[in-house]
């Protein structure tokens, strides 16, 4: 019988190192029949178990020093009649799925507890302990469980007498005589027949007889899992002997089983299978070198899906990962696995078995996302990247390598202005290297400011004078020297050093104005920066540029930020807030790069800009190409109907110049009035009266 406590309540012990989660435990339990006691680590749980009874022990999974898994296994070892019981969250369902298979604990629940769950698991315990600790007579065995006990005489008759029941588990008539084993035959699954009789033929010849799991069909439960353990006994006057079989409908354990099996190798989201089992596959495809022959291993993400989701919500970004899951399920072939891998990022292993080589399925796989999504008014393109690498019979390559290459080859293809598809080439490698080495390097010069700015003066068209100057930061490379933006600014903005190096570029800028003003006090240009999106997302944005204007002395009105159109609409109502905060400082604003992006019209009317930045691409040849003429056209005439002014940048040739005075460009920069200056040939006012 199960031990109680002096009061007569089984006792439960709670283990987590959390008090407050300790005393929520305690007051769950309150109204519950049983005596509970806490510990607080592994090892006071132990020294309450050498001093008191209990019947129960329930452990959190995460605890320092010892995880519950470690500390339930040792309780094992020296308690093994206390029952176990695992609380875990959904991120160590793995360990939960170990310790049940190796038979550390009795079962596990999910946090959040829930009462009714851990009262359940506690009792299902408790009833089972008691009927395991019950030393009953063949008689009262047959009697009291699923058993059937066979009696052969030393003539070999044999008596089948089969308990009440046995005779319900096999829906059987329950005063119906049972002088054989084809009832129990006549329900064991076809597939599990053979089995079944041989198994008992080996355990009546010869009392060997141990367990099996097999399947039964019924009527009206349909299949059904079952434990079959037998014990041979010779009779005490040595004339025959006795098999006794106990039967266990194992079925809700066992889907339980796979229930967790599946959880820890599926993607929850998807039902695709997840990083677990792609490394797994991964792993045993290696070790075959048959089945690994030409193998290909495929990365994908979608293009732009974090501005998808922050922008249409998460639940939006979901619905798209779910629906762009089953079109890829659709397309591949069935011996073609598939995985997601977390976020929006794919991976599929390509057999060389399979009926499709990885460059037609790549090529598949982008002509169906020609498609669009579809969900209620909205209509959703989206394109992925892919990179490929392939086995290529190699013997020293390893999972880490395959993964790796798959992915180096991925962001490649993310970078290409041509085809979204890159396989994989051993250069490829190195420019990660170098990317890497740089991202070192970047995060270096930003703390020892290796950084330096030029200034591109910008020109009045009305009176042809220098009325501000375009701040653009240069790397001096201790090693490589000069080093321009456009070999360090993706880099910085992928790995979110933007955000220091804008700041520290916003500081060179205004503190070179305070210094010129010191030199000549009427100056009155303006100076302009720019600011990524990156550093416009950080809380205290608004706060470090304010002191860092108030530090320079110079007034908030003698400087525009420069901000991407395509950068605005990265979460456009955080980036409209902000930038709102910036204009109350007196500071003004201009819109970077305006018509490459894709702003409608409902949120450029909302953005607080003072300028519109012609993007170079559409200046260089304007005075020759009537497409760039109506483009700069459009947005001269845009930017007058909100009260923007226009600045165009880029401009090389006096042809150019001429056809933005036609159409009523206000201000202009470019290298045909001068390259970008060091800060002592800015410093000076000029005029360009010889382009008037």
């Amino acid at each position: 019988m199960m031990r109680k406590d002096k009061a007569g309540k089984p006792v439960i012990l709670f283990v987590d190192d959390e008090e407050l989660v300790l005393k929520s435990l305690e007051r769950l339990m309150f109204y519950e029949p049983f005596n509970v006691k806490t510990a607080g680590s592994a090892a006071e749980a132990m020294s309450l178990l050498e001093e008191n009874h209990v019947d129960v022990v329930i452990s959190d999974e995460k605890m320092p020093v010892k995880s519950g898994s470690e500390f339930l296994a040792e309780v094992r070892e020296k308690y093994p009649e206390i029952c176990r019981i695992m609380l875990t969250g959904h991120a160590d369902l793995s360990a939960a799925v170990h310790a049940i298979n190796e038979g550390r604990i009795f079962r596990f629940l999910l946090k959040p507890v829930d009462l009714t769950e851990l009262v359940s698991a506690v009792n299902d315990f408790l009833d089972e302990r008691f009927k395991s600790q019950q030393k009953l007579a063949f008689s009262q065995q047959a009697a009291g469980v699923c058993s059937l006990e066979m009696s052969i005489s030393e003539k070999g008759e044999v008596e089948y007498l089969w308990s009440l029941n046995t005779r319900q588990m096999l829906n059987l008539d329950e005063n119906a005589v049972l002088d054989g084993m084809d009832v129990l035959y006549s329900r064991v699954h076809p597939d599990d027949l053979q089995m079944v009789i041989e198994n008992n033929g080996r355990c009546t010849a010869s009392m060997y007889c141990p367990e099996i799991e097999f399947r039964i069909v019924l009527p009206d439960r349909g299949e059904r899992w079952i434990l079959q353990a037998s014990d041979g006994f010779r009779r005490g006057d040595g004339k025959g002997y006795s098999i006794v079989t106990v039967f266990k409908d194992i079925t809700d354990r066992l889907n339980q089983r796979e229930m967790l099996h599946y959880q820890a190798y599926h993607d929850s989201l998807t039902g695709m299978g997840n990083r677990s089992k792609f490394v797994e596959e991964l792993e045993q495809c290696l070790n075959s070198s048959e089945k690994c022959k030409d193998i290909a291993v495929m990365f994908m993400d979608i293009d732009n899906f974090k501005l998808i989701n922050d922008s249409m919500g998460h639940v939006f970004g979901d619905w798209l990962l779910n629906s762009f899951a089953a079109r890829l399920k659709d397309i591949i072939p069935d011996n073609v696995l598939s995985a997601r891998l977390g976020g929006d990022e794919f991976a599929l292993i390509i057999y060389g078995a399979a009926p499709i080589t990885p460059e037609k399925l790549s090529l598949k796989i982008i002509n169906d996302l020609k498609r669009p999504f579809i969900i209620e008014n909205y209509k959703i393109h989206i394109n992925v990247s892919i990179g490929i690498t392939r086995h290529g019979g190699r013997d020293s390559v390893s999972v880490d390598d395959l993964l790796r290459e798959a992915d180096t080859a991925m962001y490649e293809a993310k970078g290409s202005d041509k085809f979204p598809v890159k396989f994989f080439e051993s250069s490829m490698r190195d420019r990660a290297a170098d990317i890497f080495r740089m991202t070192g390097e970047l995060h270096q010069a930003v703390e020892e400011k290796e950084f330096f700015l030029e200034y591109q003066p910008v020109v009045d068209l009305a009176t042809f004078r220098l009325v501000g100057f375009e701040a653009l930061v240069r790397w001096n490379h201790p090693e490589h020297g000069l080093v321009m933006p456009d070999n360090f600014i993706p880099l910085a903005e992928s790995n979110g050093i933007i955000v220091d190096l804008g700041l520290l570029v916003a500081e060179m800028a205004c503190s070179q104005v305070a210094e010129w003003d010191k030199e000549k006090p009427d100056n009155n240009f303006f100076m302009s920066f720019n600011v990524s999106v990156h550093q416009i997302h950080q809380l205290d944005f608004v706060d470090k540029i304010k002191k860092i204007m108030l530090d320079s002395g110079v007034k908030p009105q003698r400087f525009k930020i420069e901000v991407t159109e395509s950068g605005l609409m990265k979460d456009i109502d955080v980036s409209l807030k902000v930038l709102d905060e910036i204009k109350e400082l007196g500071i003004g604003l201009q819109i970077d790069d305006f018509g490459t992006g894709y702003s409608s019209l409902e949120y450029f009317q909302r953005i607080p800009a003072d300028f519109l930045k012609i993007d170079k691409s559409f200046i260089t040849d304007v005075n020759n190409n009537p497409d760039k003429f109506s483009i700069v056209k459009t947005i001269i005439d845009l930017a007058d109907s909100v009260g923007m002014r226009t600045v165009a940048e880029g401009v090389e040739k006096k042809g150019e110049l001429s056809v933005l005075r036609q159409l009523g460009c206000d201000l202009v920069q470019g290298y045909l009035f001068d390259r970008p200056l060091r800060s002592s040939d800015a410093g000076d006012v000029k005029e360009y009266k010889q382009f008037s």
